[in-house]
C-alpha cells in the first residue's frame, strides 16, 4: 500500500496531467484513481 500526503497527491495527479481545482476537485480525482483519505493518518492510501 502506498500513502502520501496531500501536497504529494496534488503534485502525482499534476504529473499525470490533471487540472486541480481546489480541494474537492483533488479528492474526486484521487478516489477515482482509487485513493482514499485516512482521517487518523491525515494521507493518501491506495
Amino acid at each position: 500500500m502506498s500513502s502520501m500526503t496531500e501536497e504529494a497527491m496534488l503534485d502525482h495527479l499534476e504529473f499525470k496531467g490533471f487540472e486541480i481545482s481546489d480541494s474537492l476537485d483533488l479528492m474526486a480525482k484521487a478516489e477515482a484513481l482509487g485513493y482514499r483519505w485516512d482521517e487518523n493518518s491525515e494521507l493518501w492510501a491506495k
